[in-house]
């Protein structure tokens, strides 16, 4: 089955989705990938795309983005250009796969609706994190901390809404990697086939880490790019570590992840508080960590930080938000609580009962192994996609 994934921006990010979630699904086959404007596949997606089986790669410069483009030689062999404006290029492009009879699936609204526009039903859309759920979620999450923030993530919602309701009516089916999102898209286009196939990570295919041996580590990772994954970081180590630390005098908190944002800087002056920032071997700092704490109080989608934790075999808190992506049997194998108190008494009963944590890593572990790799994921998202759109 030959598949062609149509994307609107570069890949710039390793840590987010988006596209790196659309290779590794389909890495498994002969696929192929177009990429909209911008960068290419910019410098940080050069060294996934030179390794997958990418039978081509395109990248399809605007008049306007031309001059910015100057990674010619990224990935060297599978590297095309053309010119011309995105809407002309997926028309062409969409003649191009009718004649070779080849199934498209296109990333993030923009893409869906150029396709919705110029290939009505000839394409499933992969929307990773629906944008409309994103931002309905963070305008109530900030509606009290930060009102004029909170309404223009609400207007983002709207415009979103009707984009992607838009992009459903014109695609013959969706992907998604989360039931809430699946949800959210299910009620903008009622009767488009809406499935869930989650991510996985790279991380499940090397062995576990060791139990730590040092001091009593309470860990968080994550890229700081993004809003959710500060929040979040500042409220491990502000509201749950000084609860630990009473607890457990001893202790140490380590978060993980760049850029090193200033409430962050402000935080890691506190005594065992430590944000090195980014590191080179996220795994091995992660060699420290007796407890690994992630909770999550916006955003949607699947969270790639909790599937690495999970498959390093890191004994796991979160709060409910953070493991709404999880089958019932991840979930019973983390400890879910609900705010600093709780969270930081689960923490501490971990450091303390050495066997219990034990327990926990193991089970987490043996979860990520069987449901966290991409080849199991990949055959789920190929079987949907060939049904989906089946060829004459």
């Amino acid at each position: 089955m030959s598949i062609v994934l149509l994307s609107d921006e570069s890949h710039e990010d390793p840590v987010n989705g988006f596209d790196l979630r659309v290779w590794n699904l389909l890495a498994q086959g002969d696929a192929e990938h177009i990429v909209f404007r911008r960068k290419g596949i910019g410098s940080a997606g050069a060294p996934l795309a030179a390794r997958l089986p990418w039978r081509r790669l395109v990248v399809v410069e605007e008049p306007t983005e031309r001059q910015r483009i100057r990674r010619r030689d990224a990935v060297p062999g599978v590297f095309e250009r053309r010119h011309g404006t995105a809407l002309v290029q997926t028309m062409l492009l969409f003649r191009e796969f009718a004649a070779r009879r080849v199934r498209v699936v296109a990333t993030r609204p923009g893409m869906g609706l150029l396709c919705a526009a110029v290939g009505p039903r000839r394409f499933v859309y992969d929307g990773c994190d629906s944008a409309t759920l994103y931002h309905a979620r963070r305008s109530r999450a900030l509606a009290l901390s930060q009102p004029l923030r909170a309404a223009n993530s609400a207007a983002w919602a709207r415009v979103f809404r009707l984009i992607e309701g838009r992009v459903l009516r014109g695609c013959a089916g969706a992907v998604v990697p989360a039931e809430a999102d699946a949800a959210a898209l299910r009620g903008l286009a009622p009767g488009v086939p809406v499935e869930v196939v989650g991510n996985g990570t790279a991380w499940v295919s090397v062995p576990a880490l060791a139990s730590p041996t040092g001091a009593p580590t309470l860990a968080f990772h994550g890229g700081m790019a993004f809003e959710a994954t500060r929040e979040s970081a500042l409220f491990v180590a502000r509201d749950v570590f000084p609860l630990v630390r009473k607890e457990v005098p001893e202790a140490r908190c380590l978060i993980l992840g760049g850029p090193v944002f200033q409430e962050l800087a402000e935080a890691a002056r506190r005594p065992g508080v430590s944000a090195p920032g980014h590191v080179d071997d996220l795994r091995a700092s992660l060699t420290q960590s007796t407890v690994w704490c992630a909770p999550m109080f916006q955003g949607a989608g699947v969270k790639t930080k909790l599937l690495e934790a999970m498959s390093a075999g890191l004994a796991v808190v979160l709060n409910a938000h953070a493991a709404e992506a999880l089958s019932p049997r991840a979930r019973a194998a983390v400890v879910i609580a609900e705010g600093a108190r709780p969270i930081a008494s689960e923490v501490v009963r971990l450091m303390r009962d050495a066997d219990a944590n034990a327990a926990l890593r193991r089970e987490a572990r043996a979860v990520a192994e069987s449901e966290f790799s991409w080849s199991a994921r990949a055959a789920e998202y190929r079987r949907f996609i060939e049904e989906t759109l089946a060829l004459p």
